[in-house]
Formats: C-alpha cells, sequence, structure tokens
C-alpha cells in the first residue's frame, strides 16, 4: 500500500493503521491459511481400503482340521465329519471345508464318503462336491456331488453317478441311499453292466 490514503476503514480506522498497528490483520490471515491448510490435510488423508476394514472387522477363521460327530436315528448309529481344512465367519458359523471325509456307522455297518469340499446344508446335513465316494459293504457310488443327511442315513444325488461291487457296474441319472436297510435306488438312464 504505497501512496496517501485517506479516509476510514471499515473499521474506523485507516488502512494504514490497522497493517502497522501490530500487524493484527496479517497475524488473523497467517492463522487463518494455517487452519485452511491444516483442515485440508487432515481431511486428504486416505482411509484404508474397505475390503481391508471388512477384513479386520469380520473376524473370519481359519482351521487346518475340523472334526463334528453326531448321533444318527438309524440303528444305534453314530456320524462323524472331518476336513482338512475349515473357515468360519465372524459369528462362528462353519464356511468352506475342503479335504472331507464322513461316515456313519450303525448296526450294519459303516457308510464312508469322502469328497473335495462340502457345504452345510443343515447342523446335521451336508452336500458335497468334487470327486465324491460313498462306501458302503462291497459296494461303492462315486460322482460329482452327493446330499447327506448324515441324521437321517440319506444319501442323494441327482446327478450322473456310477455303482460298483459284488460283479456289477451300474450307471444313471441319480441316486439315493437309504442306511435303513441300506436300500439303494438308481433312476434314469439306467445301464447296468452284470459279471
Amino acid at each position: 500500500m504505497r501512496g496517501d490514503i485517506e479516509g476510514e476503514g471499515a473499521l474506523g480506522k485507516s488502512p494504514r493503521k490497522i497493517l502497522k498497528s501490530g500487524g493484527s490483520l496479517r497475524k488473523r490471515a497467517l492463522w487463518a491459511l494455517l487452519a485452511s491448510l491444516f483442515i485440508a490435510l487432515a481431511c486428504s488423508r486416505e482411509e484404508p481400503p474397505k475390503e481391508e476394514n471388512a477384513k479386520a472387522q469380520n473376524g473370519a477363521q481359519s482351521f487346518k482340521s475340523l472334526t463334528v460327530e453326531g448321533v444318527s436315528q438309524v440303528k444305534n448309529g453314530r456320524w462323524t465329519l472331518s476336513a482338512a481344512s475349515a473357515g468360519a465367519d465372524s459369528t462362528g458359523k462353519v464356511g468352506a471345508l475342503s479335504g472331507i471325509n464322513a461316515s456313519l456307522a450303525d448296526d450294519d455297518g459303516e457308510i464312508k464318503v469322502s469328497a473335495k469340499s462340502c457345504a452345510f446344508d443343515s447342523e446335521t446335513s451336508v452336500k458335497l462336491y468334487g470327486g465324491v465316494e460313498a462306501k458302503w459293504g462291497e459296494y461303492s457310488a462315486t460322482g460329482s456331488e452327493l446330499f447327506f443327511d448324515m441324521k437321517e442315513g440319506l444319501l442323494s444325488t441327482s446327478q450322473k453317478v456310477e455303482l460298483s461291487g459284488k460283479g456289477i457296474k451300474v450307471t444313471g441319472d441319480s441316486l439315493s441311499l437309504d442306511a435303513k436297510g441300506r436300500v439303494t435306488r438308481i433312476k434314469g438312464g439306467v445301464r447296468a453292466v452284470i459279471g
């Protein structure tokens, strides 16, 4: 501000007096600038990715092995399900299971089932996937998926299946096995080779 300044400012002082009297306007402007800069920096900090926050809050767990056992309603039966690895969410609900071995042992023997993975359908039933094989007595059945109600002793699939044992090989579009009496049914597109 050079030259002659005449008149009064908004505060009743001349602009020259405002600038020279302790520099209060300059100090206020500097503080306002610093405050604005601080707020801008604080607000521009990046948040961690939401996916990382979700994982941290999720509390998901993984296990190297898991075994679950229970009582079956089939002839004094007990069932067991073992997984080579398992995962659970923060509420404890079991999710992905892999390396599966399940069995139902009763007065008539044992039904064993193996698969690459499975998911619980209820507390006592699972849906098994990938390279599924069920064995009982001298028989075995193989397919891509199988529903196993371990409490009721029921195994079923609506996928192509192959049953073999005791000099017989049967293929079909579906299979059901009732552990009570070991009754097996194969339906749709049935082909049998005996001998």
